[in-house]
């Protein structure tokens, strides 16, 4: 029998983790980015942007994405040229950033295995667990 997840709202077994994991390690990407922003004062801080981002061809995968988390928005880019002049299948990319990446993040970190998408996963869950001032986590 399957154990049972929460993010958000829905439950997601495992094993759809661990497939959705193995898709964000081959397909996706985990970025923490980190810029400098200014506030009301005009004191300069650094702020940190969580990201993970899934690209594929296949737009019904991609909304299945949306369907398990229940969180993110799809960005479809136009389809490229190939040297021939013909078009490509256009390009479907899930996005979750602030804290659903987080959300999703913690979900799937056990079952990433591609070791640097793994260290910022973690990243971003430390980030958001152990930060003064934590954010209402809803």
């Amino acid at each position: 029998m399957s154990m049972m997840l929460s993010c958000n709202k829905p439950n997601i077994k495992e094993t759809d983790l661990c497939y959705w994991a193995g898709f964000i390690d081959g397909e996706g990407s985990v970025k923490l980015y980190k810029h400098p922003k200014k506030n009301s004062l005009g004191k300069v801080y650094d702020c940190y942007v969580p990201k993970i981002e899934v690209t594929n061809t296949d737009i019904l995968l991609i909304e299945q994405m949306i369907k398990t988390f229940q969180t993110g928005y799809i960005y479809l880019d136009k389809p490229r040229k190939t040297v021939t002049g013909n078009d490509c299948k256009p390009i479907a990319r899930w996005i979750v950033s602030y804290q659903n990446a987080y959300k999703v993040a913690k979900v799937v970190f056990p079952y990433l295995r591609e070791i640097n998408k793994k260290r910022v996963a973690g990243e971003i869950i430390n980030y958001y667990e152990t930060r003064v001032g934590k954010p209402r986590i809803k």
